[in-house]
């Protein structure tokens, strides 16, 4: 775990460092002191993650815009939890969900943060970034341009790296809900049922032009 007096410093260069690459509004300017909690948040939960199996635990945080909440943001947390058909849901979706169950939609979501390890005590020299069916989770909830920051390495439970993509780096020409609205000719909120039936229409369209 990373002594807590470093907390600070860390978060410090995270901001920087996405104040540097991207909309200075919707990374850097997330508070350092509440970058800094979020990390905190995400080790917190990738030391409870439940991975008997695989034995390697990640923690997600997204931090959340809450006018509500004092300072402006709230850290919802998610970690990894697997069983034993070796099926399981990522730390990244179970901190969605939680986020979804909350109320929260694209417009709140400031920034996910992600960090993971071996349970047992290793060093490790890889990245810790969302898998496929992770990235189009988020996709289909967050912004586009909505920083991730991932952990890179780590020795023991300290995280030794981190690297910061946007969503859309992450999960380039994503096949997203503005995909489905403008594939359907523009509209907007439409239910299961009436994207079914303009696909039934399109693809008796192909029939006749056949």
């Amino acid at each position: 775990m990373i002594p807590k007096e470093r907390f600070g410093a860390l978060a410090d260069s995270f901001a920087k460092k996405a104040g540097e690459s991207y909309d200075a509004a919707k990374v850097s300017g997330v508070p350092p002191a509440v970058l800094a909690k979020a990390f905190e948040k995400a080790m917190e939960a990738r030391d409870s993650a439940y991975a008997p199996y695989s034995k390697f635990q990640v923690g997600a945080a997204l931090v959340v815009r809450d006018s509500k909440e004092k300072g402006g943001y709230k850290i919802v947390t998610g970690s990894n939890s697997e069983n034993v058909v070796y099926q399981g849901t990522c730390a990244e979706r179970n901190a969605l969900g939680t986020a979804i169950g909350l109320g929260y939609r694209t417009k709140d979501i400031a920034c996910v943060i992600v960090v993971g390890a071996p349970r047992a005590a290793s060093e490790l020299d890889a990245s810790v970034s969302p898998c496929g069916v992770c990235r189009q989770g988020l996709m289909e909830i967050i912004d586009p341009d909505t920083p991730v920051m991932h952990s890179v390495g780590s020795k023991g439970r300290d995280v030794t790296g981190v690297k910061i993509h946007t969503l859309q780096e992450l999960l380039p020409f994503a096949f997203s809900p503005a995909a489905i609205n403008k594939k359907m000719g523009g509209k907007k909120g439409l239910t299961f049922r009436e994207i079914a039936g303009l696909q039934k229409e399109k693809e008796k369209q192909l029939r006749l032009d056949a």
